[in-house]
């Protein structure tokens, strides 16, 4: 059976590597255009991936219903960290980063998990999964429900068969490297590939009735 998977906001490719490595069909949208040689990356905004789907547009060689669909949208505007927007806006109470009551409100990036959900729903992968960090389960919650799973640092979102992690595992992340490093946020929110394995196998043994009769 053939697999093919829909990787947005792909970053340096993490969540899709062990797919690509497997056989599976891939295709990347990442809006960085520093990261263009990563293999099968597209440059484009995800709003622009939604007007092509809006207008009936192919989106090349995916078909109209991938088996995954896996987004990673920025998580800066979520993080708890003590040097994130949020934590930075919370302690100076920032108007520009917080609505009427004093609350933060990265509406922003809000809006861009809006899209990407409206875009699942439209192309209606057989899985998906959008995947965060645990600062945005309070605003993400409303709109995607309960997380199905969180790996410690790493919470996702979504309809997919859950898996298991290799007996020991511990998600570190690490510092990116210097902090004028213009990758350092992708590096920082690089999936490891044991997860991006894990996921892979856990759909490839999971049996629905389209296999039986593909």
């Amino acid at each position: 059976m053939n697999h093919t998977m829909l990787d947005l906001f792909s970053g340096l490719g993490g969540a899709s590597e062990s797919m690509l490595n497997n056989g599976w069909e891939v295709k990347r949208i990442e809006k960085n255009p520093a990261l263009a040689l990563v293999p099968n990356t597209e440059i484009m905004d995800v709003y622009d991936v939604g007007q092509i789907i809006d207008l009936g547009m192919s989106m090349g060689n995916i078909p109209s219903q991938p088996t995954l669909i896996w987004a990673s949208p920025p998580c800066t505007d979520f993080s708890d960290g003590y040097a994130s927007p949020k934590s930075i806006a919370l302690r100076l109470e920032k108007d520009d980063f917080t609505n009427s009551r004093g609350q933060y409100n990265p509406q922003a990036a809000i809006d861009l998990v809006k899209e990407t959900k409206r875009i699942i729903d439209l192309i209606q992968p057989k899985y998906w999964i959008i995947e965060n960090v645990r600062g945005a389960i309070t605003y993400l919650t409303p709109i995607l429900g309960e997380p199905q799973m969180i790996i410690d640092s790493i919470v996702l979102w979504g309809r997919f068969p859950k898996w298991g992690m290799p007996a020991g595992y511990k998600h570190v992340k690490g510092d990116g490297g210097w902090s004028t490093d213009p990758m350092r946020a992708n590096k920082r929110a690089l999936i490891p590939y044991a997860v991006s394995d894990a996921c892979r196998q856990s759909i490839e043994n999971t049996r629905t009735l389209d296999y039986w009769f593909d």
